[in-house]
């Protein structure tokens, strides 16, 4: 997960850097690569590079998940 410019993973204590703050109206991009076995992210089409490398992204069905943290967070899911 990305939260406030840190990379979250199994955990809600602070993460390693990574990106950058994310606001109102920015377009979020996720790009899951399951032959290489990795996750990476973009902001308003900049490319972060990669966030996540790991053997399990290569296997079995993954689902794209968002949660909002604050009340009234609003998000639009697109699929290209």
């Amino acid at each position: 997960a990305i939260y406030n410019g840190e990379l979250r993973h199994n955990s809600n204590a602070m993460g390693d850097k990574y990106g950058e703050m994310i606001g109102p109206g920015d377009v979020v991009g996720v790009k899951l690569d399951m032959s290489e076995g990795t996750l990476s992210f973009s902001k308003n089409g900049v490319d972060w590079g990669i966030a996540y490398r790991n053997e399990e992204l290569k296997k079995g069905t993954l689902y794209a998940a968002v949660s909002p943290i604050y009340v009234k967070d609003e998000y639009m899911i697109k699929h290209p």
